[in-house]
C-alpha cells in the first residue's frame, strides 16, 4: 500500500494466521476475565455486556 511520507514509499499489510488469531483470541479472553472483577461495577465504558443504554 502507498505510503505518504517514508524512505520506501510503502508499507507492509499483514493479516495474522489462524493460529495467532485463535491465541490472540484466548488470551483477550483471560486477561478480561482476570481484570473485570476489578472494575467498579457501575462502570460501562469499553466493557463486554455493557453499553450506554445500560448505564
Amino acid at each position: 500500500m502507498p505510503k505518504r511520507h517514508g524512505k520506501d514509499g510503502q508499507y507492509e499489510v499483514t493479516v495474522p494466521a489462524v493460529a495467532d488469531r485463535i491465541a490472540q483470541t484466548v488470551v483477550a479472553a483471560r486477561l478480561e476475565a482476570a481484570a473485570e472483577p476489578r472494575f467498579h461495577r457501575d462502570s460501562y465504558g469499553y466493557r463486554p455486556r455493557r453499553g450506554a443504554l445500560d448505564a
